[in-house]
Parts: C-alpha cells; sequence; structure tokens
C-alpha cells in the first residue's frame, strides 16, 4: 500500500524539478538574447523631448516605414502629441514588418538619416509615408537589394541635405544595419507583432495593429496631463514646505535618522491615503501629516 501512495508525489517531484530546469534554462537565454543596447531605442519627437520623459506622459509608437496603418497612424498621433507638448514625449520605434519586403532597408535609412542630420528624421519618415509606393512589393518584385538602397538614398537626400553617394555609404555602415535589428528584437521584447502598436506610459494600448484617429488620442492623453498638472502643483506645494529634519546638525546629529525615519512614515502614510477613486491624496491630509512628523522630531529634541 505504500508503494503506490509514493508513486503520484515522486511523479509531483519530477515535474516540479522539469519545470524549475525548463523556467531556468529560459531566463537564461532570455538573457542572452536581450542584450542591452548602448542606447534607448527609437528617435525622440520634438525638441528637448528626450529630457522630459520622466515628467511627461511618454508615448511610445512602433512603426512601419512601409506600412500603409502605420502612415494612416502617424498624423493624428502627432497632433495630438503637439497639442499637449511638452507634457507628452513621443518615442517613435522603427519595426520592420517581415512581409514588407524592404521594410528592414527603410529602417536603416531612417537610422543613417539620423546618424548624418538628427533633424531630418523624422522628415524622412514622412517621406516614406509619403511615397510608400515605390517600395511596395510588387513594386519592387523585379529590384535587386542595392537598386532600393539607391532608391531610398535619391529620396533621402532631400530631407537630410547631404548627397546620395553620402548617403548611400551608410547602407554599408554595420551599425546602421545593427541598429535597425535592435528595434526588431526590442519590439519583440514588448510583445509588438504588428505595426502601428502604441504603448502610454508603458501600458500597451488596446487595438494594436490599426490606427488610432485624433479623438481617441485625446481621450487617452487628456485625463493623464490634467492628472499630471495637478501632481506638479501638489508637490510644488510640498516642496515649498521645511522638511521636519532640516536645520539639525551637531550635538543634534542623533536626531537625524529619527527625523529621516518620521518623513518616511510620513511618506507611507501617504501612498495609504490616496483616493481610490481620483488616485492623489488631499492636500489638506499631507499638510496634516507634515506637521504631525514635524512636531515628532521636536519632541524627540526636548526628550
Amino acid at each position: 500500500m505504500a508503494r503506490p501512495a509514493r508513486a503520484p508525489l515522486l511523479r509531483r517531484l519530477l515535474l516540479l524539478a522539469a519545470l524549475a530546469a525548463s523556467c531556468s534554462y529560459y531566463l537564461l537565454v532570455l538573457q542572452a538574447q536581450a542584450t542591452a543596447p548602448p542606447r534607448y531605442d527609437g528617435f525622440a519627437y520634438g525638441g528637448g523631448a528626450a529630457a522630459a520623459w520622466k515628467d511627461a506622459v511618454l508615448v511610445e509608437a512602433f512603426l512601419d516605414p512601409l506600412c500603409p496603418d502605420s502612415r494612416d497612424a502617424w498624423r493624428p498621433l502627432k497632433l495630438a502629441v503637439e497639442r499637449y507638448a511638452p507634457r507628452v514625449s513621443l518615442i517613435v520605434h522603427p519595426f520592420p514588418l517581415p512581409y514588407h519586403t524592404y521594410a528592414f532597408h527603410a529602417c536603416r535609412a531612417l537610422y543613417i538619416a539620423n546618424k548624418l542630420n538628427s533633424s531630418s528624421t523624422y522628415p524622412l519618415l514622412k517621406l516614406f509615408f509619403k511615397n510608400q509606393e515605390k517600395f511596395y512589393n510588387s513594386a519592387t518584385s523585379s529590384l535587386s537589394s542595392p537598386a532600393i538602397a539607391v532608391e531610398m538614398s535619391k529620396m533621402a537626400a532631400q530631407a537630410v541635405g547631404n548627397s546620395v553617394s553620402e548617403f548611400l555609404q551608410g547602407f554599408s555602415d554595420s551599425r546602421t544595419d545593427s541598429a535597425a535589428r535592435v528595434s526588431f528584437k526590442y519590439g519583440c521584447t514588448r510583445g509588438v507583432y504588428g505595426a502601428p502598436f502604441f504603448f502610454v506610459n508603458g501600458f500597451l494600448q488596446p487595438g494594436g495593429g490599426s490606427p488610432i484617429d485624433y479623438s481617441t488620442w485625446i481621450g487617452i492623453l487628456d485625463p493623464l496631463v490634467s492628472q499630471q498638472g495637478e501632481r506638479i502643483e501638489m508637490f510644488t506645494s510640498i516642496r515649498c514646505l521645511k522638511r521636519p529634519y532640516e536645520g539639525y546638525s551637531g550635538t543634534d546629529a542623533w536626531l537625524l535618522p529619527r527625523a529621516r525615519g518620521a518623513t518616511a512614515l510620513m511618506s507611507v502614510v501617504c501612498m495609504l491615503c490616496i483616493d481610490e477613486v481620483t488616485g492623489r491624496t488631499p492636500l489638506c491630509m499631507l499638510y496634516l501629516l507634515y506637521y504631525l512628523a514635524s512636531d515628532c522630531v521636536k519632541r524627540l529634541k526636548v526628550g
């Protein structure tokens, strides 16, 4: 009777061991394949966009320069971002779809343009959207890869301002090839399987693979920008307050850990007091907690 009882337990242990080994192998392979690039992928839209990421709503768009849906999605997205700038930042990640034969060439061209003249990246993207038909599969079926590179260089020279031959040399640069590969791999790590795909503050927006119209973008961004403005105003008011442990030094240095502890406790309580509906902590509650923490430090000092 004891032997049959052990068999199910042994099978479960073996199954758990196999599962753990599979997970470990998967994580090792993933870590080996997803090597971090030297810079964050994509192109920042607008002046000073990269510096404003931490203080703005971040929109990330995965676009294929030769994709009709990406072309249709670009204008409403651009208008929405420009409406809320600088409170909204945009990063475009080139994502060459494999069923567009020369989409990878187009993505390389964007990196070449960005290297030669960073202000020409988005004008060139606009040119690709405008002249997509020239590079569709049916239009390029009888052309070779070098011929396509020449045609793209001729078009790109209009936006970049360099000579056609200088731009064409970029297709021989292994760094542009690597950058375009990183863009594609990065999209895969984010679960992107089509274009256009959009993320707002890291969260995937519904309807991946289809354009989002202007009114929908306003509906997405307007509440976030409004909440962001209130948050900035709230924290600006808090910065005007003196920290509970400010001004203590010398013989009072022993109070610093306790004062910092009181401030940390205040921060934790603030998080617990966040309103579930609005997602904000009432300003009056913040002032009350501040004075409570200050009073605690004063009592410590007197004692």
